[in-house]
């Protein structure tokens, strides 16, 4: 299905709002029994968290003010060597992040989750962000921050102390009551990533996703690289949503130049159109130069309560259609400022248009309406019903 590479060609950016690849993409998860979201800390940059490297990071410089990577600076060797450096950015990263708390990106991805049975979500990040956004399918490559522990006597420190101890220290690196020095629960630079978190990346790869995403991440770990490649030479959707150009931008299918938060749909009065858009279920084509009746003959046939229409097409008849079956027509916004908005035709104004398409969406079955890339005029008609 997906050979060719989709909307505007082989890895190039698409620099606003991309409506045929956004369509193109649903389509693919839609048709997918396994889904794999790689995610790096862009995609936490809008939680107020820094990010590394790439467009506004925090160490986009080549080096810290010692002169290391901050790779480098992050490993397990300077821990053991010179661990006062690596807590300085330990620390740093600790006091840059804030009351952080899950964003829209989040949100949409555990939302996602909900709609796709087979899909996982292996992140680089430690903030542990997806989990308290509802993510459960999901792999911390990392380990997650928060509690320490001694390097020597392996006595723990809970997260909530530990953050108060570190940040009022004077002279770094923290030392458990026995002298030994403290340590997060989470790979640093250098060390083995765990087993358990491997064994379940491997299971996930062994499945063959047929759809892989990585959002906010530059891809600099061979664990990120590999499944974007492997699903590019398969013939499988690989996608890269994303700011900044990575290693890996121009050899996935699609690379969308943009914010995480704003890439995937924005926020709570989206999540009834992202669940629509990623169900998993059967296409129903229906031919767009088909009659108001027929089109309503096969809304009655899906059993669909809701249509999601892509706003800004000739949906005039597929508006006559709904009205005929007694069906809420509910059309999506595509805007590169705030990506999943509703309008609601019919009696409802924009104003309740969200709440609408929530309240539809959690009750029962839906219908969306997609335009496909090629040039028969056809849309395609899904049925879903939310569990």
């Amino acid at each position: 299905m997906h050979g060719a590479p989709p909307g505007p060609g082989h890895g190039e950016a698409a620099a606003s709002t991309p409506t045929a690849e956004l369509a193109e993409l649903a389509e693919a998860l839609c048709a997918a029994r396994t889904v794999l979201v790689l995610t790096g800390a862009g995609l936490s940059a809008d939680s107020g968290m820094p990010t590394y490297r790439g467009v506004g990071g925090l160490y986009e410089a080549q080096h810290t003010e010692e002169g290391y990577a901050i790779e480098d600076a992050l490993s397990i060797g300077m821990l053991h060597a010179r661990p006062e450096v690596c807590w300085r950015y330990l620390r740093q990263i600790d006091e840059a992040s804030g009351q952080a708390a899950p964003n829209a990106g989040h949100e949409a991805l555990a939302a996602l989750e909900q709609a796709l049975p087979g899909m996982w979500t292996l992140t680089q990040n430690v903030d542990g962000l997806h989990a308290r956004a509802g993510s459960q399918r999901l792999i911390e490559m990392h380990g997650r921050r928060g509690d320490l522990y001694c390097m020597d006597c392996a006595a723990p420190m809970a997260a909530a102390q530990a953050r108060a101890f570190v940040r009022a220290l004077a002279t770094l690196p923290p030392r458990c009551a026995c002298g030994g020095v403290l340590r997060p629960r989470v790979v640093l630079f250098g060390e083995m990533l765990p087993e358990a978190a491997i064994a379940q990346y491997t299971q996930v790869l062994e499945a063959e996703p047929e759809v892989v995403i990585a959002v906010g991440t530059s891809a600099v770990f061979p664990y990120i690289q590999a499944p974007l490649l492997e699903a590019r030479g398969r013939g499988a959707l690989a996608v890269d949503i994303n700011p900044g150009a990575s290693d890996i931008s121009s050899a996935v299918h699609w690379h969308w130049r943009e914010r995480a938060a704003v890439a995937l749909p924005n926020g709570p009065e989206a999540a009834a159109c992202v669940v629509a858009v990623a169900a998993r279920c059967t296409c129903a084509p229906v031919a767009h130069q088909n009659t108001a009746e027929e089109i309503a003959l096969e809304l009655a046939n899906v059993r669909a309560k809701v249509v999601l229409v892509l706003a800004g097409a000739e949906n005039d008849h597929v508006a006559a259609a709904a009205a005929e079956a007694g069906v809420a027509l509910v059309e999506l916004v595509p805007d590169r400022a705030r990506v999943g908005l509703f309008r609601l035709r019919g009696a409802a104004t924009a104003a309740t248009a969200p709440r609408a398409a929530r309240r539809f969406t959690r009750r029962g079955d839906v219908a969306l309406v997609l335009h496909t890339s090629g040039t028969s005029g056809k849309k395609k008609i899904v049925p879903y019903t939310l569990s």
